[in-house]
């Protein structure tokens, strides 16, 4: 259920104005669709203007450019970042429960270190880790087992040894981990995942990989080992990265790209395979095209 709020009171706590009914008690938040008059709602991406138009909500979340938009029945509050504030509306209304919460079939195994207001969902499986504050985990994420770690044999007998894998892994501050990711602890020493990162679901984080602060990955992305990224780096789906490459900050790798080496200009966005500066993968993209054109010509 969702905790009630006054517009004010929500005004309030996001430190922006507001110019409407003091006792507009807000229930809830819906899309602007959906909304009704004691629901928030908000608008970030100009394609839902003509929703914005039509709203019912109570107050809405808005840039000052779509103020002419909103109905005049509906309270604006205006935001420079509307969906950053949608996001801390959200967590007002619904609050995460105070505690460290442990579902059921959830296996918390050796020698593992839990923070403080953590969650862990049904399924998952902690070994040879440390957990920071406010960490959650969905269900059937996999932490601290094994990596790939193996060497050629000297023998027909043993044309594979296994090398034990002796580090851990160091998982930061309100950092989020999809369901069935999975992050394999450091061979020797540790692989970590920096405060704030956020995983999606089906993740593979190799042994002695390092994220920065505020990683976004998401869903179906490799990472192999010992690569290291820097802060704040996005990462689209299904993207896979070679290991022992670095990877600067605030760099943005486009879903389904190959890096096989390092990219080391920061905030560079890049795409393709092997994964290049965007632009230059779109210009490639764009001459294949007319070449197919070309030969279906001839």
């Amino acid at each position: 259920m969702a905790n009630p709020l006054t517009a004010q009171d929500l005004a309030n706590h996001l430190g922006l104005p507001y110019k409407g009914e003091d006792n507009l008690h807000l229930k809830g938040c819906k899309p602007l669709h959906t909304a009704g008059p004691n629901d928030l709602s908000f608008l970030d991406n100009p394609r839902y203007l003509s929703a914005l138009k039509e709203t019912k909500a109570g107050v809405v979340i808005v840039a000052e450019s779509a103020l002419a938009d909103i109905p005049k029945e509906t309270q604006p509050l205006i935001s420079p970042a509307p969906y950053s504030h949608w996001a801390q509306a959200l967590q007002l209304f619904h609050p995460q429960p105070e505690g460290e919460v442990i579902h059921p079939t959830a296996t918390i195994g050796q020698d593992v270190v839990l923070g403080k207001n953590c969650q862990i969902g049904p399924g998952v499986s902690l070994q040879n880790c440390t957990v920071g504050d406010c960490v959650i985990i969905h269900p059937n994420v996999s932490i601290g087992q094994d990596g790939f770690g193996f060497a050629k044999g000297v023998t027909p007998e043993m044309p594979v040894i296994k090398v034990p894998q002796i580090g851990r892994v160091i998982i930061g501050n309100h950092v989020e981990i999809g369901a069935n990711t999975t992050i394999d602890r450091g061979a020797l020493e540790y692989t970590v995942i920096g405060d704030f990162c956020k995983l999606d679901n089906q993740v593979q984080i190799a042994h002695n990989v390092r994220l920065g602060m505020g990683c976004m990955i998401a869903a179906q992305v490799g990472i192999s080992g010992s690569t290291s990224l820097g802060n704040a780096v996005q990462i689209g789906g299904q993207a896979g990265l070679a290991g022992h490459i670095e990877i600067a900050d605030g760099v943005i790798i486009a879903a389904k790209s190959g890096v096989t080496k390092s990219i080391l200009k920061p905030g560079e966005t890049v795409g393709g395979m092997p994964a290049m500066p965007i632009q230059k993968w779109r210009r490639q993209q764009a001459a294949l095209s007319r070449l197919t054109w070309l030969k279906k010509k001839t």
